[in-house]
């Protein structure tokens, strides 16, 4: 006797699929036959690690000119400024001008290098989520390739009379052909 309910075709092991999308995005969806996947995977990722990398450079700019700042004005009286000009002409000019040259820009400065330092951080966090998300999505669909989806399988929601309870609503009706 055979098995209706069993898989038709068995080619897709979704642990396959989601080891294969943890090494590379988008192998897993390659595995799965949804080749449509992949610009979508590596779209998100690609935004997501341009956000990374400009919130890094920015905060790497906010974090020299805290130092620059510093080595000009120790916050020590008894240390003498830095008289080496070379590290502020590596300073941006407009962040020279708004923030080094003015006594009150390091609080502002400093709050600047501290925000870019969070949004490097959760940019990060959601680029491991985005790449989570890929090796989910691969193993899930891995999981659902078998499933029979055929015609012959009829879901409907139809209205109906309750003869036992005397009222009126709504049934599902699951149908095997």
């Amino acid at each position: 006797k055979k098995d209706t309910l069993a898989p038709k075709k068995k080619w897709s092991i979704p642990a396959n699929a989601a080891i294969r999308s943890a090494i590379l995005p988008g192998w897993g969806q390659v595995y799965n036959k949804k080749i449509w996947k992949v610009p979508i995977v590596y779209a998100a990722l690609g935004v997501l690690g341009y956000t990374f990398l400009d919130n890094r450079s920015s905060y790497k700019t906010y974090k020299h000119a805290v130092q620059v700042y510093y080595a000009f004005n120790p916050l020590d009286p008894n240390k003498p400024p830095s008289k080496d000009s070379s590290l502020y002409n590596t300073i941006p000019e407009w962040l020279r001008k708004n923030y080094i040259d003015k006594k009150t820009g390091i609080n502002i400065l400093s709050a600047e290098r501290n925000d870019y330092r969070k949004s490097m951080d959760y940019s990060a966090l959601y680029f491991i989520i985005g790449w989570a998300l890929n090796v989910m999505d691969a193993a899930v669909d891995g999981h659902l390739s078998t499933f029979d989806i055929s015609p012959s399988l009829a879901l409907k929601l139809q209205p109906g009379y309750s003869d036992m309870a005397r009222t009126n609503g709504f049934s599902v009706v699951v149908k095997f052909k």
